[in-house]
């Protein structure tokens, strides 16, 4: 049987869930692709779908980046978002350095970081990038919404729902929501995203 082809949406969506530490299951069932394959790109053997394309050919950004200090701050534990937030974020965005770093440290298992966190102190929200189809009765159209997620990162409880557009309203709304079913607010939300 022929392995599938890995989309670059597939592809960076697996990055950027990986980087709100969600598992291995829960992505592969969340993106409806194998656990191995988001081993595979989580560890670094699976390059991006548009790279393997066009060979071991570099970003021209990567030359402005220390990599030397790169790695030698990973090893110390600081992670590869904290990095790329307070050095590089006005160089490239977090899925294309979160991809350079695996590229560039692949065979290196030592990078990986346990984070621990206390009941309720820590929620990660946001917009998923994906949509949902549903299909209004009255005028038969079909209609796309975003998916706003959020999930307690010591319990790894997983709120999500869907509303027609991401305006302030209805991101309100998805905190709302999200906070009734969690039962409680958490300490830290951090906000990374701006809101239309």
């Amino acid at each position: 049987m022929s392995r599938r082809k890995l989309t670059v949406g597939v592809y960076e969506e697996v990055l950027r869930l990986l980087g709100l530490d969600l598992s291995v299951r829960t992505i592969a069932s969340t993106l409806k692709c194998s656990r191995s394959t988001v081993r595979a790109i989580r560890d670094g053997r699976r390059v991006h779908p548009a790279v393997e394309s066009q060979g071991e050919h570099f970003p021209l950004w990567t030359e402005q980046v220390d990599w030397v200090f790169i790695k030698d701050k990973l090893s110390k534990g600081d992670t590869i978002k904290d990095l790329w937030n307070f050095n590089y974020s006005e160089l490239v965005g977090y899925s294309g350095f979160y991809r350079q770093v695996y590229r560039k440290f692949s065979n290196t298992k030592k990078f990986i970081i346990h984070r621990y966190f206390s009941p309720g102190e820590y929620s990660e929200v946001d917009y998923m990038g994906m949509t949902v189809d549903w299909l209004d009765r009255r005028s038969g159209e079909i209609h796309s919404a975003p998916v706003f997620t959020g999930i307690l990162n010591c319990s790894q409880i997983i709120y999500a729902t869907a509303k027609n557009d991401m305006t302030s309203r209805n991101f309100i709304e998805c905190h709302k929501s999200m906070y009734e079913y969690f039962g409680g607010v958490p300490v830290i939300i951090p906000f990374r995203y701006q809101i239309s």
